[in-house]
């Protein structure tokens, strides 16, 4: 009896090992994006506000594991044939799609009432979010370039979402800053993953197959060029200087471009730009530039 208790409890303890893998914790990273208008807002220390902006980045980290749930689920044939992706729970057959369906039910049910509390723009902002990478999955991510533009717009929908939370105006720098930023990461990605492809396994359909190295190449160069630029302006903007009364946020550039450039290495020359998340979190010096760059940010808005 006692032998059969400790499996059922080893069975149950590894079922919730893989549930917890296959939310993919380490991606909520990307969340931060929601963040990040916190920084811009002059209300830094405000408890208050930072209580609602964590609950917004809770909604979004819910919501993003509800995605990769319900498309490991959809997906869980064919990653059966990605020489990463096979080892994904679903896919590799340590979790079964009940236990996913179940706990895609009890994110959304946290989630949604979470994020009406939150602040009703941001409600409808977190509910667009959701459904944008919902159809991504099932549909868009399929065509090319376009599935790029999807991914992108979800970056853009965490700073809107910050905004909303900190009930101020997004502004087109910062979109289009975020956007051309995203479109790097994105294809930067692509980029990565094509090189470790198997074409005679791997869906022919697929967006991903119908990218091309040469072609990633140009696309990478004019979309890291645009966010340099976006991000350039914007520090020298009449806004910028209104708004935070400094001339001094053109400092925080040289940050933002030795960590693209840094990414270029990776995907280049170390062969790692298959998952810019990874590079975040295990990459020193790029974590040391975005240190920096929010060092530099808080000193500028805050003392300068």
């Amino acid at each position: 009896m006692l032998i059969v208790v400790c499996a059922e409890v080893r069975n149950e303890v590894n079922m919730i090992k893989h549930l917890f893998i296959s939310l993919r914790p380490w991606q909520w990273v990307k969340n931060s994006f929601v963040l990040a208008p916190l920084i811009f807002t002059n209300q830094f220390l405000n408890y208050r506000l930072g209580f609602r902006f964590a609950a917004g980045f809770g909604v979004f980290c819910l919501f993003a594991s509800t995605v990769y749930l319900i498309n490991d689920i959809a997906d869980r044939e064919k990653d059966r044939h990605h020489p990463l992706k096979k080892n994904r729970p679903i896919a590799a057959g340590n979790l079964s799609v009940a236990a996913a369906w179940a706990a895609v039910g009890i994110m959304l049910a946290i989630a949604a009432p979470l994020a009406f509390l939150v602040d009703d723009q941001f409600f409808i902002i977190s509910l667009v979010y959701l459904g944008i990478n919902l159809i991504y999955s099932f549909f868009l991510k399929r065509a090319v370039i376009v599935d790029a533009f999807c991914v992108a717009l979800g970056f853009v929908l965490r700073i809107w979402a910050g905004t909303a939370i900190a009930n101020v105006e997004p502004t087109a720098w910062i979109t289009m800053s975020t956007f051309f930023l995203a479109l790097f990461l994105v294809f930067g990605k692509r980029r990565g993953e094509i090189v470790h492809i198997d074409r005679e396994k791997y869906d022919s359909k697929a967006a991903l197959m119908q990218y091309r190295p040469q072609f990633l190449d140009s696309i990478i160069m004019v979309v890291s060029t645009c966010a340099i630029m976006c991000y350039s302006l914007f520090a020298l903007s009449d806004y910028a200087r209104d708004k935070f009364g400094t001339d001094y946020l053109i400092v925080s550039v040289p940050f933002v471009v030795f960590g693209i450039f840094r990414y270029f290495h990776l995907i280049y020359n170390k062969g790692k730009g298959a998952d810019p998340t990874d590079a975040l979190l295990t990459d020193f010096p790029i974590q040391v530039a975005v240190a920096c760059w929010l060092v530099t940010l808080v000193a500028v808005i805050y003392f300068f």
